[in-house]
């Protein structure tokens, strides 16, 4: 396997907990326990399972209503007109080239996530109790 199918992996591996976090905490129960096989399945699966998240909670309705009433606060998606598109071996060259800052911030947040914070409340007070 190559650092390329590594990086695919890793990433969909990220987006498949993260989900499964976000059903957790809002109360939804994850459509099965079945592992897709494949990586077209396994990106069918998430998007399944966002579609239905969205159809039940109103959210993510919200997160798009405070992104339009506040465009600025996140960066344009789209390129600017100045920028020429990147070919697709430049586009492979970055995400390779930048697939192991993930595990790296990854760590560095996970090491965040177990320090206590001054006053001995710990992580308590950091998951808001």
């Amino acid at each position: 396997m190559d650092e390329y199918d590594e990086a695919v992996l890793f990433t969909l591996s990220l987006l498949e907990s993260r989900l499964s976090r976000l059903e957790y905490v809002l109360g939804n129960k994850p459509a099965s326990d079945e592992k897709p096989k494949t990586v077209t399945e396994r990106i069918h699966k998430l998007e399944k399972a966002l579609a239905d998240l969205s159809s039940k909670t109103s959210l993510l309705d919200d997160a798009n209503q405070l992104l339009t009433k506040h465009h600025d606060l996140l960066p344009s998606t789209h390129p600017s007109p100045s920028t020429p598109p990147l070919t697709p071996s430049e586009l492979t060259t970055t995400i390779i080239d930048r697939a192991p800052s993930f595990a790296t911030t990854a760590s560095q947040l996970k090491a965040l996530e177990d320090q206590q914070l001054p006053g001995g409340r710990g992580r308590a007070f950091a998951a808001g109790a």
